[in-house]
C-alpha cells in the first residue's frame, strides 16, 4: 500500500508561507511568532496580548 505525501508536504509549505508572512506582517522573527500562538493556545492569552501591545507602543 504506497501512501501519498503529496497532501502532507503541500500542507507544511502552506503553512511554513503563512508563518513567514504573518512574522514579516508583525514585524517578529518566527520563534516569536510562535511562542506568543503557543502562549494564546495555552491560556496564556492575556499575557500574550499584553506583551504584543508594549511591542506596538515602541514602534
Amino acid at each position: 500500500m504506497a501512501l501519498s505525501w503529496d497532501w502532507l508536504i503541500s500542507a507544511s509549505i502552506l503553512i511554513w508561507l503563512f508563518l513567514v508572512i504573518a512574522a514579516k506582517m508583525t514585524r517578529q522573527s518566527i520563534p516569536d511568532l510562535l511562542t506568543g500562538l503557543k502562549d494564546f493556545a495555552t491560556g496564556r492569552g492575556e499575557d500574550a496580548i499584553e506583551a504584543g501591545e508594549q511591542l506596538a507602543y515602541y514602534d
